[in-house]
């Protein structure tokens, strides 16, 4: 509650804020990336989350992005931005996904006059505030300098903060500083100086002339242990404009500090990065940022983001807030940051490599082709992935294929890699993606290897002990009982714990699998699989899934709100509806489409209570304070539940509730929960689009209710895509048939390979809507 209530308290300024942003566009065409606000999201603590992201600059899924650190002392738990904090310690360069993975590869630049900060104490100015006279915007972030005070006392200081701004290709950036002229007479030193820190580490190399400097690290977290990631380096060049007067190193510290040139007014710093060596960095920043200024390298990534974003195109809002589009844009951009690109490309315009997924003996290899990174397959196979097979399906297979990539260097798909294999989270739900994009044609990666590789999934046991758990945990298990039991004799929890979700996740993945393996020709393959997709009703029990002993006996004692180790990031609340891909079957369970339609009525609208058998976690407070029942939107076991709704029989739950969702769940700045690597901010654009992919795997879409009145995908050289809602507004939710290309969809799904034949799906709205309240309480916008 403490937690809430601070939000609550600074939610004034976060809206100042986004409403300043929208204000400088409302007159202008629509630009979709100036309606970007990078910093949604970003109003979050580890106890309560309002997307757990950060302001990133950079192109899509490209393998670097730049933001700014505020707080130091959580550099290394991940919590080292916050819009409120009051200090600064410079722009940097990150890795980090999510703040539960950490960051890799990283390094600060900050700049300074009158003197170096080099004291860990001092290295950092005060007075910091993120909405005063700044940029950010996926293209750039700007700071200005002026508002700074060093150590809190300007009249006592001789350092003063320079305006730093960053803006960013793939592999490559400009830093530029605004010295300007000289500074008041008051201040006697007018030393021009520069603090480079890179994360503590006894292989940290850096090295300079009079215009660069040479960086080096293998500090990534998650690499150090187990042995994985074996010879990680992280190799940056940075070229100055101006002259490097002195140079100091302290290592001790992670510091290289630069004296410049006095007469130095306008830094432009040109940086480029790699994996592999110097020389590649060189390649980089050459390639990629060459003899451009700061402002030319701003202007094309500015560009670049433009065509990206308007691939979708609000053609009418309709009464919607124009804030409607801040929140549209702004999730369609945090949706395609992750996953990222870990490649590169050498002097010959060939693609190649480090990986950090060979064993000790390979590593050091330059690899030729793709690899991709950084993205929980848990999370985003819900939304992520079919997102961009309707937006950017051209962009795709080369995502997909550095995937496969880490199979062959590997020997097994990965869960949650960042920037090698880590282990964390459950399931192997990669198998699910590349099996949506083998039924669905998606070109440009390797179809024979991504078979192989789910087909290892679905088969191979994975090794017990393993510290990234690679493959499937309890497979054995869930091949003899017909489900990954819960406890009895032998019950292990290195196999066997979250038992519900991994026998419905692993179900969900075998039929997946085996619809791939039908379109392939492996019928063999495909019959077994898809028989076990099934093994989900093995858990059913008094309309919940519960977990099993070996015994065969239900556990006793079962508890519909309590989190246990049984599941999750959850309970069994939120894994009630695992089977999106068997919704006849899921029906018969509950005895008829009433019934399932029911028990989703019952879950929105149940009080949002939980127990803890485990410690309690952010999600259980996200959910208490949503007031949304036990529909935890906070988490993405539940995403699919709203949409289910269309295709179990009950359409007007859909529709009413999506919406609502849209309206009070989302907004310029922050989300109900952890938004993980784009998977929230999918949500939000396809549910405003009125389609959702309520079976990944499977192809199968589902339509709700669409947010705008006129809404256009164009895919240049593949197909456009329309959704028109002309009678649609802001009270109206519920429609009373749809048409596609003039045909009747009675039953309110597509199939994917449909949609992208292009055409249009015309909605004819009903007039204004009663809102039913959720979990009793009347609900509107906030």
């Amino acid at each position: 509650k403490l937690q809430f209530l601070y939000f609550i308290d600074h939610f004034r300024d976060m809206v100042a804020f986004s409403l300043l942003v929208a204000a400088a566009t409302t007159a202008a065409a629509i630009q979709p990336e100036e309606h970007v606000n990078i910093l949604q999201g970003t109003y979050s603590t580890s106890e309560l989350s309002t997307g757990n992201t950060l302001p990133l600059v950079g192109r899509p899924w490209g393998m670097n992005t730049w933001s700014v650190l505020t707080n130091q002392d959580n550099e290394e738990n991940g919590f080292w931005f916050h819009p409120l904090d009051r200090t600064f310690f410079g722009i940097k360069c990150t890795h980090q996904p999510s703040p539960w993975m950490g960051d890799y590869g990283h390094f600060t630049v900050l700049a300074s006059v009158g003197g170096a900060l080099v004291d860990k104490k001092k290295r950092h100015y005060t007075n910091f505030d993120a909405t005063f006279n700044s940029t950010w915007k996926p293209y750039e972030i700007s700071i200005q300098g002026y508002k700074y005070k060093q150590g809190g006392q300007l009249a006592a200081s001789n350092v003063y903060a320079p305006k730093m701004s960053v803006t960013a290709t793939e592999r490559a950036a400009i830093i530029n500083v605004a010295y300007g002229a000289r500074t008041p007479r008051v201040l006697l030193d007018q030393t021009r100086a520069l603090t480079l820190t890179v994360p503590l580490s006894t292989d940290t190399v850096a090295r300079s002339n009079k215009t660069s400097v040479f960086l080096e690290t293998t500090r990534a977290q998650g690499c150090s242990k187990d042995g994985q990631c074996p010879t990680f380096k992280m190799y940056a060049v940075l070229h100055f404009n101006c002259n490097v007067t002195d140079v100091k190193t302290t290592l001790k510290r992670g510091q290289f500090v630069l004296t410049l040139d006095n007469q130095c007014l306008n830094l432009d710093i040109k940086i480029g990065t790699s994996y592999i060596s110097y020389e590649m960095a060189q390649l980089a920043v050459t390639r990629e940022v060459g003899t451009k200024t700061y402002q030319q390298l701003m202007a094309e990534s500015k560009s670049v983001w433009n065509e990206h974003l308007s691939r979708l195109k609000v053609n009418d809002i309709g009464d919607q807030p124009e804030s409607k589009l801040t929140t549209l844009y702004s999730s369609l951009y945090r949706s395609s940051i992750f996953p990222r690109k870990m490649f590169e490309i050498n002097k010959k315009g060939e693609n190649v490599h480090y990986s950090p997924f060979v064993d000790k003996d390979k590593a050091g290899t330059v690899y030729p082709g793709v690899l991709s990174t950084d993205h929980g397959f848990w999370d985003a196979h819900r939304t992520v992935y079919p997102l961009l097979m309707l937006i950017y399906p051209d962009k795709l297979g080369v995502l997909l294929d550095g995937f496969v990539n880490v199979y062959k260097e590997g020997g097994w798909l990965p869960k949650w890699p960042s920037p090698g294999y880590r282990g964390t989270m459950i399931s192997t739900f990669a198998d699910v993606v590349l099996a949506d994009a083998i039924i669905n044609d998606i070109k440009g990666f390797d179809v024979e290897t991504a078979y192989e590789a789910i087909r290892k999934d679905a088969f191979t046991p994975g090794v017990l002990g393993d510290p990234v758990q690679r493959g499937r945990n309890g497979l054995r298990e869930y091949l003899q009982y017909g489900y990954v039991p819960a406890g009895g004799a032998g019950w292990s929890c290195a196999c066997c714990c979250n038992s519900v979700p991994r026998t419905s996740d692993y179900a969900h993945a075998d039929f997946a699998i085996g619809l791939a393996a039908e379109k392939l020709g492996h019928a063999n393959d495909s019959a077994i699989l898809k028989k076990r997709g099934l093994l989900y009703k093995n858990l059913f029990k008094n309309n919940f899934m519960v977990g099993r002993n070996t015994d065969g006996s239900f556990q006793s004692g079962f508890n519909p709100f309590d989190w246990s180790s049984n599941y999750v990031e959850g309970g069994p609340y939120q894994f009630r509806f695992p089977a999106v891909y068997d919704v006849e079957g899921m029906a018969e369970l509950y005895g008829g489409r009433d019934g399932l339609c029911a028990a989703i009525q019952e879950t929105i609208t149940t009080p949002p209570q939980y127990t803890a058998s485990m410690d309690v976690v952010h999600e259980m407070t996200e959910l208490s304070l949503l007031e949304w029942g036990q529909y935890a939107h906070n988490n993405q076991p539940v995403h699919h539940v709203l949409h289910l709704a269309a295709v179990a029989g009950c359409p007007n739950i859909t529709q009413v509730y999506s919406r609502q969702a849209l309206d009070t769940l989302y907004s310029p700045d922050h989300f109900s929960g952890d938004e993980d690597n784009g998977e929230m901010g999918a949500w939000f654009v396809l549910t405003s689009l009125g389609i959702y992919p309520i079976a990944p795997g499977t192809g199968v879409w589902s339509v709700g209710s669409p947010l705008f009145r006129d809404v256009e995908i164009s895919v240049p050289h593949h197909y456009n895509l329309s959704f028109y809602a002309p009678d649609n507004g802001v009270s109206k939710y519920l429609f009373d048939h749809v048409l596609w290309n003039g045909v009747h969809l009675p039953n309110l799904q597509i199939d994917y390979k449909t949609l992208v034949e292009g055409g249009t799906l015309r909605f004819f709205f009903l007039p204004d809507t009663q809102l039913p309240p959720v979990n009793g309480f009347e609900t509107s916008p906030s």
